[in-house]
């Protein structure tokens, strides 16, 4: 009996407990249908509302991308005076209109002709005029427009008011479209003198308004008001309104609190002021002396990032002692500290200290400016990763410096300031090759760049204040060291600021250790340096009083605080303990070492360990990493050998004397300064060749977002960067961005490595300068405007658009920008559930330029499986031209710091393999069809990226499609491997027929896997097979 039958029995020939069990049955089954029915309501509700949010994202992301593609389109830019006007009168709408109509008659969509309106035969880009005409007639037709009586602005401008300030300021033509002009050029402008005035009234009246000194500085204004011309072009020309205000470093400074047009001294008057901010950068509260500056020598600009009696600021003491003489010393110290008059003894000038309060990069930008001002800076030496704030705008002058990195990079932080000082700075300098790996593992970026190693030599002392040397007397001294009843003890001294990475604790646990191993003779650690308070540090020192007091150390460990003669402690010592965790050179430590006492190190914690390891005859100085029981061992054997601790004390001090060197180091700094002098004058003549050519593109070079008016700026980031990476593998944070699209700097620089200084000259430089020889290093662009003026297109041959959704909600997107296009494309659509298959045959169930294929594949192999596996010997045997994109999200290469980096890159793909605003799947199958030599065409992606974790798969791959030349260092590839191709052009790979079994499973690595190497190889595929490739560029559209 079946079970349908059992349930329709009635219940009442059922047993009492039968009947029961049936009717709990049919009850649970009744709610089962209800709760099923509720689930599959709640899932269509949250399908609608995921794709709700979805299509909302989609036009946020579509608006954004529309503004950005207007403001930077040729277009926009050409027809500006016109818009302008049209926007001020409304009577100027349809002439502007028909005048743009003329000059680029309007392309027939998709939805033109299926209305079956007629083609345009004008249009095709034939015959158009060149720019600098249509901007000369568009502007001149702009003008005759603003000087006609009969046009009224809706928004009245003064321009009898306004034109002569405008004049004043070097601009000619028409007042309306000067106002216009600049303030879509983002000025603060007022269209009549009551607006003005408005803003001029409060300032002329204040106390920060010099009118007698502003009309020196701006000029001959005749019988212009002062107030009012600072108000309508003054400020914005960069004429200060007195001694007292700077509106250039008010709007860097507070640029996040301006609005957008605020006029910097009325936004200062009425409301900065009153908020504490700065009226002027806090170089202007420092002395520039010149009064000792030789004008025969050069001059050297030192950075100490304090004064205090320490490490790095007493080897830059000890180096402007040396320097003097020879050259001109200014100091530059970025914070206050004990040794200020001993700098202004030595040093030629001596610039500060500042403020920690003022290390704000606006600060240093404009204190950078009042330094050049004021000296004729030959170079920088910059001490300590602490100082390299100072770098970035150093190099955005083109000032060389050389940086002295004396930090282990794993305890700098933030991250950025060791980061930015490595980049930016012209040569880099380490201590010890332990501190440079550290960098290194840090820094990738380092890697790629040249960097030296050179330890210091050993430092003199300023003088001692007098408190300091009060506890110095002799008598004192040596109470500490050897008190009553320890006059015979073995003393070991260590050194240095109380601080964790010091290693006192450790210090303090050595002494127990001996302790307890009861040494043949007393044994004393004394540790001379500032910091320990128990008192007050509840961080530290008090940790270290309670460690003395529980360990019994009491009558055994002292601490001394600053002293003045530290050569009276080292007499005073017979063993020197370096305890730090992380110490690169101490001057202790070389200060010990030439007093001939034995150094005992932690391996791997400082430079010291390396020089020490690497002799024979002082090897056993270094013990385990913080094996506090072995250097306790060591202790107690020489406390009961003093042969073997003389011994010691020999070898340390012989190999002490040959690595530390003053005089070689500041002679060796000397002429890394004169080099980087020379790297910077080459610098230079680069900015200079690059401003003077059309070639470098800020639209490709900066990322979304960034200002791309500043040309110029954007150049000399692009020279510094090239410096710091050049033609080495790029670090894994896309530091390098390609300067121009066609042209791979990279390639170029390699290809020419035997005829120039790769890393001197910047390759772009170059290429301009050698005549723009052709290469391998370019390719050819296609624009959405050269597409377009491609000729009428003939018989397109069969033509496929291979998509892949992981993601499927990204499937309307994709079907919107499809929409864009017209010419005949079957669509085969890959994805990895039943579910997912659905939505994207509703995304698509409107499309009609071709067939639709939807197939549910494996979730092995991503988008390149699918594409291969699933479909390539359809694509094969059916279709001569191959698109193939997929919905990337990547929705963790942006990490944390930007989450819609994935989005953006997608959208950057989409837009130049598909389009909205422009059918570039119609042009790019066009020019595919047209011109047989082209075999791939991908976006011209505006990273410069290379083989990284790749290079070995890839060569197996070559290797078995039969490709017999190398593969080159550098070169170009479709970033996320979405291209569109000729079929014939992809053979070799697609007769691989590569399995599912060939693709990694997922969760799929970063990088290193077939498939990134596959992403790689194919403009190396299509040349194989006798093709060529060209990448596509959208202005105004990046990531």
């Amino acid at each position: 009996m079946s079970h349908e039958r059992k349930l329709s029995l009635p219940v009442e020939s059922l047993t009492p407990e039968a009947a029961n069990a049936a009717s709990r049955s049919a009850g649970l089954e009744a709610k089962l249908a209800q709760q099923t029915a509720e689930a599959a309501k709640l899932d269509a509700e949250l399908t609608r509302v995921r794709t709700d949010a979805a299509r909302l994202v989609r036009e946020l992301e579509t608006s954004r991308r529309e503004l950005q593609w207007m403001l930077t389109s040729t277009s926009w830019r050409l027809t500006r005076p016109l818009r302008m006007l049209a926007a001020a009168s409304p009577k100027l709408t349809q002439y502007g209109r028909r005048l743009a109509n003329s000059l680029w008659p309007r392309k027939m969509s998709p939805a033109d002709r299926r209305a079956g309106l007629p083609e345009n035969k004008a249009h095709a880009g034939a015959g158009l005029p060149d720019r600098d005409e249509l901007q000369s007639l568009i502007r001149a037709a702009a003008e005759r427009a603003a000087d006609d009586p009969r046009v009224q602005p809706s928004a009245p401008v003064e321009g009898a008011f306004l034109q002569p300030f405008f004049s004043s300021a070097g601009f000619s033509g028409p007042p309306a479209i000067t106002y216009l002009t600049l303030r879509e050029a983002g000025w603060a402008v007022y269209a009549t003198q009551a607006e003005a005035e408005e803003i001029a009234g409060p300032i002329r009246a204040s106390d920060l308004f010099d009118a007698a000194g502003y009309t020196k500085r701006a000029g001959n204004l005749g019988a212009l008001d002062p107030a009012l011309h600072y108000v309508l072009v003054g400020e914005r020309m960069g004429i200060a309104p007195s001694e007292a205000f700077d509106p250039a470093y008010y709007g860097d400074r507070y640029a996040d609190d301006l609005p957008g047009r605020a006029n910097r001294l009325h936004h200062f008057l009425t409301r900065g002021r009153a908020d504490g901010r700065r009226s002027l950068p806090a170089a202007a509260s420092l002395k520039f002396d010149r009064s000792r500056l030789d004008p025969k020598l050069d001059t050297v600009l030192l950075v100490a990032h304090e004064a205090s009696r320490t490490g790095a600021p007493i080897l830059t003491y000890n180096l402007a002692k040396r320097l003097r003489g020879k050259c001109n010393v200014v100091a530059l110290l970025l914070a206050d500290g004990d040794i200020v008059d001993d700098f202004q003894a030595s040093c030629t000038a001596v610039i500060g200290p500042l403020s920690r309060a003022d290390w704000h990069a606006s600060e240093f930008k404009h204190l950078v400016r009042y330094l050049l001002a004021a000296y004729p800076v030959t170079y920088t030496i910059v001490n300590s990763s602490e100082s390299s704030r100072i770098i970035p705008p150093l190099a955005d002058a083109l000032v060389p410096t050389v940086l002295l990195a004396h930090e282990f990079a794993s305890y700098v932080r933030p991250r950025s300031m060791m980061r930015d000082g490595l980049e930016y700075a012209t040569q880099v300098v380490f201590s010890a090759e332990l501190v440079a790996r550290s960098a290194c593992e840090q820094h990738p970026i380092l890697e790629h760049r040249p960097f030296h190693i050179l330890p210091q030599g050993q430092t003199e002392r300023p003088p001692a204040r007098e408190t300091i040397a009060a506890a110095s007397r002799p008598a004192n001294l040596a109470r500490t060291f050897r008190p009553a009843g320890a006059e015979n003890a073995l003393v070991v001294l260590g050194c240095g600021t109380v601080h964790i990475r010091k290693g006192v604790d450790l210090f303090l646990s050595c002494a127990a250790a001996v302790a307890a191993m009861r040494p043949p003779r007393p044994v004393r650690f004394v540790w001379v340096g500032g910091g320990y308070d128990p008192e007050n540090d509840v961080d530290y020192s008090c940790y270290l009083a309670d460690q003395i007091a529980r360990s019994g150390l009491e009558a055994t460990v002292a601490f001394t605080g600053e002293i003045a003669d530290v050569d009276a402690a080292y007499a005073l010592s017979d063993v020197f303990f370096l305890s730090s965790r992380l110490d690169p050179l101490p001057n202790s430590a070389i200060d010990a070492a030439m007093h001939g006492l034995p150094v005992i190190c932690f391996d791997r914690t400082s430079g010291i360990a390396d020089i020490l390891r690497a002799d024979p005859s002082t090897r056993e100085c270094v013990v385990p990493h913080l094996d506090v029981r072995a250097a306790a061992e060591l202790i107690v054997t020489l406390a009961g050998d003093e042969a073997k601790r003389r011994r010691l004390g020999n070898g340390i001090r012989n190999v002490g004397g040959a690595a530390f060197d003053m005089d070689r180091y500041v002679s060796r700094l000397g002429e890394l300064g004169a080099e980087a002098a020379a790297m910077m004058r080459q610098r230079a003549e680069d900015l200079a060749t690059l401003r003077a050519d059309a070639m470098f593109d800020p639209d490709i070079y900066l990322p979304a977002g960034a200002d791309r008016s500043a040309r110029s700026e954007a150049i000399v980031d692009y020279l510094t960067r090239w410096a710091a990476i050049a033609t080495a593998p790029n670090p894994d944070d896309y530091a390098l961005r390609r300067p121009c699209p066609g042209f791979h700097p990279q390639i170029y620089a390699h290809a020419h490595a035997g005829g120039y200084d790769t890393r001197m000259l910047n390759p772009l430089a170059h290429f301009i300068r050698s005549g723009k020889p052709d290469g391998p290093w370019r390719h050819e662009v296609v624009t959405p405007e050269s597409l377009a003026a491609l000729p009428p297109k003939g018989q397109i041959p069969p033509a496929a658009l291979h998509a892949h959704f992981h993601y499927p909600e990204l499937a309307e997107d994709f079907a919107q920008k499809l929409a864009a296009n017209g010419t005949r494309c079957d669509l085969l659509l890959s994805t990895d559930e039943n579910g997912k298959a659905r939505t994207l045959r509703r995304a698509t169930a409107q499309y009609r330029n071709g067939e639709v294929d939807i197939r549910v594949v494996p979730n092995r192999g991503r988008d390149i499986g699918a594409f291969l596996t699933a479909f390539g010997e359809d694509i094969a045997r059916r279709y001569v031209i191959v698109g193939h994109v997929h919905g990337k999200r990547s929705p963790t290469i942006g990490g944390q710091g930007d989450p819609t980096l994935g989005d953006r890159w997608r959208e950057f793909l989409w837009q130049n393999l598909l389009g909205d605003h422009h059918a570039m799947m119609d042009g790019i199958i066009a020019h595919l069809a047209a011109d047989e030599t082209l075999g791939l065409v991908f976006p011209e992606d505006p990273h410069l990226c290379d083989w990284r974790a790749n290079r070995a798969n890839a060569q197996r791959l070559a290797a078995r499609m039969g490709m017999k030349e190398p593969l080159p260092p550098f070169f170009d590839f479709p970033i996320g491997t979405m291209f569109w191709a000729r079929t014939a052009a992809l053979t070799p790979l697609l007769e691989l027929k590569l399995g599912w079994e060939d693709y990694p499973s997922e969760p799929v690595p970063y990088d290193g896997t077939v498939l990134h190497a596959i992403e790689r190889l194919l403009p190396f595929v299509a040349q194989h097979a006798g093709y060529r490739f060209a990448t596509t560029h959208f202005p105004g559209v990046t990531w």
